[in-house]
């Protein structure tokens, strides 16, 4: 994990700081060119993903529908369930 964020400090996507409260923590978070570059990454996949999605017959995606439901409601189970 050092590493990775060393990396992405170099290139100058993210920024730490030492965490008031706690010296042993450190913040880590994302620079106007980070945020940019994370905001192109994920508009890329949503385009990918609405391609893919688009060459689906309608019962392909109410398949993909309700399994998303089913996720939904095992996700909600599990938080409810956790601490």
């Amino acid at each position: 994990m050092t590493r990775l964020v060393s990396a992405l400090a170099a290139d100058g996507l993210v920024v730490r700081e030492a965490d008031g409260a706690d010296g042993r923590l450190t913040i880590i978070g994302a620079t106007r060119k980070g945020a940019a570059a994370l905001a192109r990454a994920r508009g890329r996949r949503i385009e990918a993903l609405a391609q893919r999605l688009a060459s689906l017959s309608d019962q392909e995606l109410r398949q993909i529908e309700r399994g998303a439901e089913l996720m939904r409601r095992v996700a909600v189970e599990d938080s409810v369930q956790s601490p």
